[in-house]
């Protein structure tokens, strides 16, 4: 019997509960993958995160270099200090251990890819985000393309005036690309940016593991006791429509432009009676105050439609709030995936997305509407949001779809396929 495969996973928001706290995407995947992978005989998993809980049983080494607070508390400039003591920690203890392999989660939070090639350690990051494309799109407002981008950085990295932020983003992706065997991202559309971005890198380094839907459901009694209390805190009428959006609250996930297109649908005199728009999450770390203040002004100006701010939810009120929901709306400006797409999936709530890599990824025209960008975006919105809520019979067709390709997609074959690539570079 061959010997198991002996895995470092690290992760910058592990250890903190995503149901619990709002850090992330990249948190979430790290929780499932310690779930389905904690139990194996042929995996020998350490965990290397920041926060103090992790699931009991699994080994795990904290690199706590915030001295107990939460990445998620940070600043921009703080947590790109952040992301280098991160790293130097990182970097040290992954050596001292040696595994078969490292599974990272996240780019700007990674170890030092180049060290550890050095040092004949493996590491394959899971790109959440890609952070070029990202700050293309939400910084430089989409007029510069990534592979652009990357061009004119490549001539400036000699430079050592080039600020330490601009290398998080730029010098360390492109490390990823130049070092690691494999990098791993949930969807098609974002493995065509970075194989354009980067043309140097070999024919399938760039591996697509869509993450699909959680394995794993509330127990009835948790639903039971979720339903009371979510019927409780909103008393929302059970004729009443709803729209529920689910994210952090940030510029890039859109929640502005939704409302934004409600605001329009009231300009044209077309709001159903009892319209309810349920916003779920909580503050980003960077730029969310901000922003939070922008969509309570929105909201505030909406006089047909009753918008509530509900905060994170997760665990079985999260599923209650999709189940309840008539239409989960993604208007992301940026999105990789959407896990939380696949959760109203799962949930049997059909989805109004805005084209992202993402949303190609996950949803298919029987479940869902992908809307192409251009024109008057928010009218657009309106309009599709209006014909999907008024048209009740393919909203209910919809719904069991959405059932139908969750579980379709379980998280398990996703956790499966990154286990055999990981056990390859073992092997090799």
């Amino acid at each position: 019997m061959s010997s198991p495969l002996r895995l470092a996973m690290t992760a910058a928001h592990g250890g903190y509960g995503s149901e619990q706290v709002p850090v992330g995407g990249g948190a979430a995947i790290c929780e499932r993958l310690c779930r389905t992978w904690g139990a194996r005989q042929d995996v020998e998993l350490t965990l290397l995160v920041p926060g103090p809980s992790v699931p009991p049983g699994l080994r795990s080494l904290r690199v706590d270099v915030l001295e107990g607070r939460t990445p998620s508390s940070l600043g921009t400039l703080s947590y790109a200090r952040f992301c280098r003591r991160f790293e130097k920690v990182l970097t040290r203890t992954l050596i001292r251990l040696a595994p078969d392999a490292v599974l990272v989660h996240d780019i700007a939070e990674a170890p030092d890819f180049q060290a550890l090639h050095r040092q004949g350690i493996p590491c394959v990051p899971i790109l959440h985000v890609d952070v070029v494309d990202f700050f293309c799109r939400m910084y430089l407002g989409g007029w510069v393309r990534p592979q652009a981008a990357e061009a004119f950085m490549r001539r400036l990295r000699p430079w050592p005036i080039l600020p330490d932020l601009l290398r998080l983003v730029f010098d360390k992706q492109a490390a990823a690309a130049l070092c690691c065997p494999h990098l791993v991202v949930p969807s098609r559309g974002m493995a065509e940016i970075l194989e354009k971005t980067y043309p140097e890198m070999a024919p399938g380094q760039v591996v697509v593991v869509p993450w699909g839907a959680p394995d794993e459901e509330p127990s009835e009694a948790a639903l039971q006791a979720a339903r009371s209390r979510w019927s409780r805190r909103l008393e929302i009428p059970a004729e009443a429509p709803v729209i529920l959006t689910l994210s952090r609250l940030s510029p890039e996930k859109g929640q502005d432009l939704l409302l934004e297109a409600l605001a329009w649908g009231e300009q044209q005199g077309e709001i159903p009676p009892g319209l309810t728009l349920v916003v779920c999450g909580q503050v980003a770390f960077m730029q969310g105050p901000a922003f939070l203040e922008r969509l309570h002004r929105l909201a505030r100006n909406l006089s047909q439609v009753r918008v509530i701010f509900p905060g994170h939810l997760g665990g079985a009120e999260k599923r209650i709030a999709l189940e309840r929901a008539d239409l989960f709306v993604s208007a992301s400006r940026h999105e990789s995936y959407g896990l939380t797409t696949m959760e109203a999936l799962a949930a049997g709530t059909p989805v109004l997305a805005l084209e992202t890599p993402g949303a190609r990824q996950a949803l298919s025209p029987d479940c869902g509407r992908i809307l192409a960008r251009g024109g008057d975006l928010r009218a657009r919105l309106w309009d599709e949001i209006r014909d999907m809520l008024a048209d009740h019979g393919r909203l209910e067709a919809m719904g069991r779809a959405a059932r139908e390709r969750a579980a379709a997609h379980p998280f398990s074959l996703a956790a499966e396929r990154l286990r055999l690539l990981l056990a390859g570079l073992k092997d090799s």
